[in-house]
């Protein structure tokens, strides 16, 4: 397989050709074959899957050197794929958390808003699912908050399903999951945090 220089636009050279069997042989050795991303291309581990790669390529006189440039692209491609969904991922996060205590905010007794006004969104319980679009999100308590935080988020929780206004119930179903193991926030406050036991 040689390479030969890019031709015309939209016209299927060698070199396109070749960048793209690479991928194909690659992604057809299976996960548990796949490049530790965050190892480089010369690892033990990833140089076995080079040379895995490579060994397709034996029979078109294809040198390893272009074999390995064209998975070390491809590898700088996945991981920048995957950094890019988990910072989407963290995003998500972020917003549910935001429109969490947003919507708390908005049923807080007079006598609640001082206590709430030390009480940041990233504190919120952090809401997962499998799938965008499931209908379910599983809700997971952070394992650091006390029993009077905890009850005083449930009250407000209670109050947001109780009111007319549709705008604050949730469009979707929250179970209790497992308690997030999380670090406690340097600003939490004494009365926020769990006492160990």
């Amino acid at each position: 397989m040689n390479v030969h220089p890019r031709s015309q636009r939209g016209v299927d050279t060698p070199e396109r050709t070749g960048q793209g069997r690479i991928r194909e042989v690659y992604n057809n050795l299976g996960e548990e074959l796949h490049f530790r991303l965050d190892e480089g291309i010369d690892s033990e581990f990833n140089k076995k899957i080079v040379s895995l790669v490579a060994a397709e390529f034996d029979k078109d006189h294809c040198p390893i050197a272009t074999v390995k440039a064209g998975l070390v692209t491809y590898k700088r491609t996945l991981k920048r794929a995957l950094t890019s969904n988990d910072s989407t991922s963290r995003r998500v996060k972020r917003s549910r958390q935001q429109r969490l205590w947003e919507k708390r905010c908005q049923v807080l007794k007079d006598d609640e808003k001082q206590l709430w006004g030390d009480i940041k969104p990233t504190m919120m319980s952090e809401e997962e699912s499998d799938d965008q679009n499931a209908q379910t999100l599983q809700r997971r308590r952070p394992s650091w908050r006390s029993d009077r935080l905890n009850d005083l988020i449930d009250d407000l929780d209670e109050r947001i399903n109780g009111t007319s206004n549709s705008k604050l119930h949730p469009k979707k179903q929250r179970i209790e999951g497992p308690l997030l193991d999380a670090s406690t926030p340097p600003t939490a406050q004494p009365w926020m945090i769990r006492e160990k036991a």
